[in-house]
């Protein structure tokens, strides 16, 4: 029996290894689509298509072309009802909050401890 999506997910993050773990963590957990970047200009791209579907973005902040905090600043006015949350290896949470994050995600990380982060924008 094949389950209709719920939605869409957007994970930006400039590490192979960081996209899979949170993209398997949904495809086993929850119905919904996800999209991957590696890039902050590969998100603003997706962004720009104006998907109606898009429940929830999460961005690195340090990768190439384009930061997350910068993607964040951007458009999280552009979808008011999509919760943006930042990842980084530097405690910013604050840059986070006032760019418009929902929450924040220090780096590293192991998935047990974020999942309640997570699922609470779902």
């Amino acid at each position: 029996m094949e389950f209709e999506k719920k939605g869409l997910i957007y994970i930006a993050d400039d590490r192979p290894l960081i996209r899979l773990l949170l993209r398997e963590f949904f495809n086993d957990n929850f119905l919904y689509n996800v999209k991957e970047y590696a890039n902050g200009k590969e998100l603003e791209e997706a962004l720009r298509t104006r998907n109606s579907n898009l429940r929830l973005v999460i961005t690195d902040n340090n990768m190439p072309e384009i930061n997350g905090l910068d993607v964040i600043k951007r458009w999280h006015l552009e979808y008011p009802k999509v919760p943006f949350i930042l990842m980084s290896g530097y405690n910013i949470r604050n840059a986070a909050f006032e760019a418009g994050a929902k929450d924040f995600i220090e780096k590293p990380f192991s998935l047990d401890p974020v999942k309640p982060t997570l699922k609470k924008y779902l």
